[in-house]
């Protein structure tokens, strides 16, 4: 057992070979707010129960991913520094703020559901996944701001902004 030691966790993952399907699906989730680095995977769920997901300082390309599901009680991402993305499908969903993304490349905008294995405390790993989710969505008047930097985007599901909130999607 690696006793909450990361690293020990890690070279136990690599040792024992489970380290590849870590590497395949990255499921984050916590209680409190989430700030994101560089993070790289086929598959990606972010999630924050009670606070928001945030463009950690000095990171470049916050997530690079085939798919990426993001969920937050509060905000994804801020207007002065958005969560910057290169990923083919997506879906966003904040509970009590607004969703601010900037995609590397063109993108669908649609259904996610990732399924993978999650890193326990004791250097072991657990088959996890969250729920289907789909378009993107603020439930309390947030606004929804997607900038592609290069090519399209594609609408596949609804992207909704409640009651006052705004929508911008562009395509650069």
């Amino acid at each position: 057992a690696a006793g909450g030691d990361i690293e020990k966790a890690i070279d136990d993952m690599r040792a024992a070979g489970s380290i590849k399907a870590a590497k395949k699906a990255g499921n984050i989730a916590a209680e409190g707010s989430i700030e994101v680095g560089n993070l790289s995977a086929t598959n990606v769920s972010i999630l924050s129960n009670s606070g928001s997901i945030s463009n950690a300082a000095d990171s470049t390309l916050n997530v690079d991913a085939s798919q990426l599901r993001l969920e937050s009680a509060g905000s994804i991402a801020e207007a002065s520094r958005h969560l910057s993305i290169d990923v083919d499908a997506l879906t966003a969903v904040s509970h009590a703020g607004s969703i601010f993304l900037s995609a590397e490349s063109g993108l669908t905008v649609g259904g996610v559901w990732v399924c993978g294995d999650e890193l326990t405390s004791d250097a072991g790993t657990d088959s996890s996944s969250d729920a289907s989710q789909s378009g993107l969505t603020t439930l309390t008047e947030g606004d929804i701001v997607m900038v592609a930097l290069i090519e399209d985007v594609v609408v596949d599901e609804t992207a909704s902004a409640d009651g006052e909130g705004r929508i911008r999607l562009e395509a650069q």
